[in-house]
């Protein structure tokens, strides 16, 4: 029986695939084996005395204060332009019929 070139070619790179899957998968297997143990001679054991444990540590509860409402700030005061004082009239007659120099007049 003759095997063509490309097949036998294909035989051989499936044969060589599978003989370095073989080899990974005994390798794995032989690496999950537990190694043997170390004996270590057994040395007198020292008691250490237990460190007493310090009770842990408490942290009381922040209290909770009643909210303060903010206390709203007075509006601002409106401020009006300063408008410049008119100086007094010079000497001027009185006006005859003003009721305010009549009563003044009267009055002096």
């Amino acid at each position: 029986m003759r095997i063509s070139l490309t097949a036998s070619i294909f035989l051989f790179t499936v044969a060589s695939i599978a003989h370095v899957i073989n080899l990974e998968i005994s390798q794995t297997i032989s690496a999950r084996k537990v190694a043997p143990k170390i004996i270590i001679p057994a040395v007198p054991s020292i008691s250490i005395p237990a460190i007493p444990q310090l009770p842990k540590a408490t942290i009381p509860p922040i209290p909770k204060f009643p909210v303060i409402p903010a206390v709203p700030k007075a509006p601002a005061q409106p401020k009006f332009p300063k408008f410049p004082t008119i100086p007094p009239a010079p000497n001027t007659p009185p006006v005859p019929n003003n009721p305010i120099t009549k009563s003044n007049e009267q009055n002096s």
